[in-house]
């Protein structure tokens, strides 16, 4: 016997909703093999500012709730990259992820001084010639 997997969740959207937040939302797969469970959802960070592409790690494996087709993320950086992937899951299994990149908004001025007075007390204690191999003021 051969199990079909759920299908792909229709539109993903995803937004800046702050500097420090994406919103995403979704639509119920068109295909999905049986009823949904439940949404799964995780995001990386895949870039800072101006900096090259430096991929985090992938957050843990959100759950949620199968009536809900939008959500935030919270407690990220300020004018960043992200990828978020959303996943249907229904009794017989998880589909192929939907998968898109997002940028949080520019930060206001006390965000921009959360993230760069710690960067500055960073580059303070590193030599020049440390700075010059991290390549740090391309980033800044």
């Amino acid at each position: 016997m051969h199990c079909i997997e759920s299908g792909r969740v229709a539109d993903l959207h995803v937004e800046a909703h702050t500097s420090n937040s994406l919103r995403v939302s979704w639509l119920h797969p068109t295909h999905s093999n049986g009823l949904v469970i439940l949404y799964l959802m995780r995001y990386r960070l895949i870039s800072v500012g101006e900096c090259p592409d430096h991929p985090g790690r992938w957050s843990r494996l959100l759950d949620i709730d199968n009536n809900q087709f939008e959500t935030d993320i919270g407690d990220l950086l300020p004018y960043s990259r992200y990828q978020v992937k959303v996943w249907a899951r229904t009794s017989a299994g998880r589909g192929q992820a939907a998968v898109v990149n997002a940028t949080t908004a520019t930060a206001g001025l006390l965000d921009s001084l959360y993230v760069l007075v710690p960067l500055c007390l960073i580059l303070l204690l590193l030599k020049p010639s440390q700075r010059r191999l991290l390549k740090i003021s391309r980033c800044i």
